[in-house]
């Protein structure tokens, strides 16, 4: 089993350390005015297994563990080929997006960076677009609907880095009881609605649990490996999405209490590092230049004169409210792909709420039970209360709360994946304090809210 899992570890961290060389090389390339191709890949490659060598000292094994990501990523990039992306957003910028750079546009050139014909191009992160193009360029142009197999890539990683997490935290000796727990967290509903399309809030779930996972591992381990990781993951995630940014600080603000005081500096003055490397390097275009042309890195958000959601996609019954009841309303509101906003009681399920779940689902999105699952994740804290490190768990539930109420559209599930976590956070502590019973009934209700969504529309 001990080999098994370093195996794991060592597939997940090669594969993170592949998707962070794509970047990296695809940055310096743009820098250099050079065109994304299929040198970036062969480039990435090349500098993984440089990395993995400098930090393990076994060349022959990086190597083979590189090739093993290949194929995993060749093998994925076929399937998601299969299958077409039919979402809004997915239509209306991201596939254009992923064109304009296989197409050999620069956008890390000043002159133009803002050339491209739709705004949400021309103002977004492009880190998923630039590793989609990479994939595109390195396996096949004319199975291009592949490139969205990254939202299935890093969601593996994510499972993997996170179970091993879970197994060094010594939650539980029952490996599959973590392991489906590590499946249930990574999986979630945003998740599995933009498995087979461009969206990138799937994607944004999976770095935040990579970037988490990476710092456990930091934490357990201590070493200068594992923190060239962290700051991989943190690169990553920045890339993702213009939230990103306030998501990755709320991470590594709840890390801080677990990181031994004499290794605390260096953890911030390196994370911060990587952060500002991450910025102004590797997601020059958008921040630089959102700066250069608004004197706002993350325009369009904090802009009077642009809106990030328009009124009409807003319901009704949420304009006007705080953040908060925003929150709640949407929680113990009946799952909605429309505007319409049907309060309901949490132990109660209509089936057609199955058919609402899709990539973009606005009211409730997190599946019909989620109203009961967040009943129970709250009750759950009650009973834990009493454990002498309950403190440490309210910290982190705290950070968490903070983090989703920091996006103003806290009520749209797509914008505040990590709200999911609460209950896989709060059945890890329970499990390893002895009190299984919550950690499976939660376990359950997660399950009964997934299997709910599989019977009634494909069954």
């Amino acid at each position: 089993m001990v080999k098994f899992e370093n195996f794991l570890e060592g597939f997940a961290l090669s594969l993170l350390t592949l998707l962070f060389s794509i970047l990296f090389v695809s940055a310096i390339l743009f820098f250099a005015d050079i065109n994304i191709s299929r040198a970036n890949f062969v480039c990435a490659f090349i500098l993984s297994w440089g990395i993995l060598f400098f930090l393990n000292k076994r060349p022959y094994k990086s190597l083979l563990q590189l090739i093993l990501c290949t194929i995993f990523i060749l093998a994925s990039y076929w399937q998601a080929s299969h299958f077409t992306d039919l979402s809004y957003d997915g239509n209306s910028y991201h596939i254009p997006a992923v064109q304009y750079l296989i197409l050999g546009w620069n956008p890390f050139d000043i002159n133009h960076a803002f050339s491209v014909n739709h705004d949400w191009i021309k103002y977004y992160t492009k880190g998923s677009w630039i590793i989609e193009a990479s994939l595109v360029h390195a396996f096949s142009p004319i199975l291009a609907w592949g490139a969205k197999s990254l939202n299935y890539i890093t969601s593996v990683c994510a499972t993997i880095l996170l179970y091993l997490s879970f197994a060094k935290l010594n939650i539980s000796k029952n490996k599959p009881l973590i392991g489906f727990l590590a499946f249930l967290c990574v999986f979630n509903f945003v998740n599995i609605g933009q498995m087979q399309c461009f969206m990138v809030d799937g994607l944004l779930s999976s770095c935040m649990i990579i970037l988490i996972s990476c710092i456990i591992l930091y934490v357990k381990e201590k070493s200068i490996k594992s923190l060239f990781f962290v700051c991989a993951a943190l690169s990553l995630l920045i890339s993702i999405k213009l939230s990103s940014v306030a998501y990755a600080f709320f991470i590594i603000i709840a890390s801080i209490p677990f990181i031994f005081k004499k290794h605390r500096i260096k953890y911030l003055i390196t994370c911060g590092l990587s952060a500002i490397f991450s910025v102004l390097i590797i997601c020059f275009n958008p921040f630089c230049t959102n700066f250069y042309k608004h004197h706002n890195p993350v325009y369009p958000i904090g802009a009077k004169d642009a809106a990030i959601i328009s009124d009409a996609h807003i319901p009704p019954k949420f304009r006007g409210n705080n953040r908060i009841k925003k929150f709640l309303l949407t929680t113990y509101a009946r799952t909605n792909c429309d505007k319409e906003v049907i309060l309901k009681n949490p132990l109660s399920i209509q089936s057609k709420e199955a058919w609402h779940i899709y990539c973009d689902t606005r009211v409730c999105g997190f599946g019909a039970f989620w109203g009961l699952i967040f009943t129970l994740s709250i009750l759950s804290l009650i009973f834990l209360c009493k454990e002498k490190d309950f403190k440490y768990l309210l910290y982190i539930i705290a950070i968490l709360f903070a983090s989703i109420l920091s996006n103003p559209e806290c009520w749209w599930a797509r914008f505040i994946p990590q709200a999911w976590f609460l209950p896989v956070i709060v059945s890890a502590y329970s499990i390893m304090k002895k009190k299984e019973y919550i950690g499976v009934l939660l376990i359950l209700t997660m399950s009964a809210n997934l299997c709910f969504y599989y019977f009634v529309r494909y069954l």
